[in-house]
């Protein structure tokens, strides 16, 4: 018998020669389903932190290319917020290159969470750059702000 076989049996999964099967196998069943009373567990720590690589262009690995300029980002963040947004990717680029690099700029911040409701206070063309941005990378929640 080869030794996986042999820590199989060990943990009472048996061998498939012994007519075991997986799922015969002990499982640990763990829920991961989150209540209302547990919060967020570590996401504000984790988007802080990711907030705080971001402005010191750590661990970058993608960047926005605006009309004036690039900001260094973080692929993962752009993807999970936007299927739409991942796709637009040319390689690790995402080029809005017809927006202004304070557009640009408002869009990595809110992104990264650095932006809400009460912080949000762009020029009136900017905000309109945002709105197309929202549209056109699938933000329905930057567009709400």
């Amino acid at each position: 018998e080869d030794s996986a076989t042999k820590a199989r049996q060990r943990a009472g999964g048996g061998s498939a020669g012994a007519g075991a099967s997986p799922s015969s196998s002990k499982r640990l069943l763990v829920n991961y389903e989150q209540t209302e009373d547990q919060g967020c567990g570590g996401a504000p720590k984790l988007l802080s932190g990711l907030s705080r690589l971001r402005r010191s262009s750590q661990l970058c690995d993608a960047t926005i290319v605006s009309g004036g300029g690039r900001l260094p980002v973080h692929h993962v963040v752009l993807a999970a917020h936007s299927d739409r947004m991942a796709g637009r990717m040319q390689g690790a680029e995402l080029d809005v290159q017809a927006s202004s690099y304070e557009a640009a700029d408002l869009l990595a911040r809110w992104l990264y969470g650095e932006v809400d409701e009460s912080s949000y206070r762009p020029p009136a063309k900017v905000n309109e750059e945002l709105l197309q941005l929202a549209s056109e990378l699938g933000l329905p929640a930057l567009a709400d702000l």
